[in-house]
C-alpha cells in the first residue's frame, strides 16, 4: 500500500496548509480538493495564496475525479462531516487510507460508520499557527500530526504504516502516539477550556494566563472534560 494520490475535503486553514505541503512534494495534480459542483465552480474562480505563494490547486467533484484516492484527508468542520463523508464515498476503495484533522474525539468513528472499518487512522493536529483570511493563508509553524490507533483496531495497522511512510516521504511532521485517545482527549480539553473561555471573555490567549475569574473558568471547563474522559 503506497500513497500517491491524495484527496482533501475542506479548504479551510488546515486543508490549504496540508494541501500545499503535500502538493509541493508530490505535485499539484496529485492533490485534489473534492467538493460539490457549486463549490468547485467557486474554487476554480479563486486564487489561493499561502505564505505569499500561489497554490494552483486542482478541484474536482466526485463525478469528475474518476479515480480512487490512496489517501482521503478530512479537514472540514464537524457540522459538515456527514456531507463530506457522502462526497468521499465514490472516491474511496478498499485500500484507501483515511485521516481526519477535525478537533474532537468522534470524527474517526463517524467516518468508519460511513465508509467502513479498517482504513481510518486516528490523528490530532497540533502546534500549528495557521490563520486564513478569505483565500489567503499565513503561518510560521506547520505543527505536527499525532498518529495512532485505539485499542482493538489492529486491522487498521496497515493504513497507519502506509500513512507514516507517506508522511516521512513528503517530509510532513508527525509523531507516533502509543496512546492516541489520551492525546485526543487532551487536545479537546485544551480546545474546550481555552477557546470557549477566550470567546466568552472577548479576550485573547493572554487573558487566560492571568490569575482571576477568567482563568478559573477555563480550568473549570477543562475539569468538565476530564470528568467525561
Amino acid at each position: 500500500m503506497r500513497i500517491e494520490k491524495v484527496v482533501i475535503i475542506g479548504r479551510g486553514a488546515l486543508g490549504i496548509m496540508y494541501g500545499e505541503a503535500l502538493a509541493r512534494e508530490i505535485g499539484f495534480r496529485e492533490v485534489v480538493f473534492l467538493a460539490d459542483a457549486e463549490r468547485v465552480h467557486l474554487y476554480r474562480s479563486q486564487h489561493v495564496i499561502s505564505n505569499g505563494r500561489t497554490c494552483p490547486f486542482r478541484y474536482e467533484t466526485p463525478a469528475s475525479y474518476r479515480d480512487t484516492a490512496d489517501l482521503v484527508l478530512f479537514a472540514v468542520k464537524c457540522t459538515q462531516l456527514d456531507e463530506a463523508i457522502k462526497l468521499a464515498r465514490p472516491v474511496t476503495g478498499p485500500e484507501t487510507v483515511i485521516v481526519s484533522v477535525l478537533n474532537g474525539i468522534v470524527s474517526e468513528e463517524m467516518i468508519e460508520k460511513g465508509l467502513g472499518k479498517g482504513r481510518v487512522v486516528w490523528s490530532v493536529a497540533q502546534g500549528m499557527d495557521a490563520l486564513k483570511r478569505g483565500t489567503t493563508l499565513v503561518y510560521s509553524h506547520i505543527g505536527e500530526l499525532c498518529l495512532g490507533l485505539p485499542a482493538g483496531r489492529e486491522q487498521n495497522k496497515p493504513a497507519l504504516l502506509a500513512l507514516e511512510e507517506f508522511f516521512t516521504r513528503v517530509k510532513l511532521p508527525f509523531v507516533h502516539e502509543q496512546d492516541i485517545m489520551r492525546r485526543m482527549w487532551a487536545k479537546w480539553m485544551l480546545n474546550v477550556g481555552v477557546n470557549q473561555t477566550v470567546m466568552v471573555a472577548r479576550g485573547d490567549f493572554s487573558t487566560v494566563q492571568k490569575p482571576g475569574p477568567v482563568r478559573d473558568r477555563m480550568i473549570g471547563a477543562m475539569r468538565e472534560v476530564q470528568a467525561l474522559a
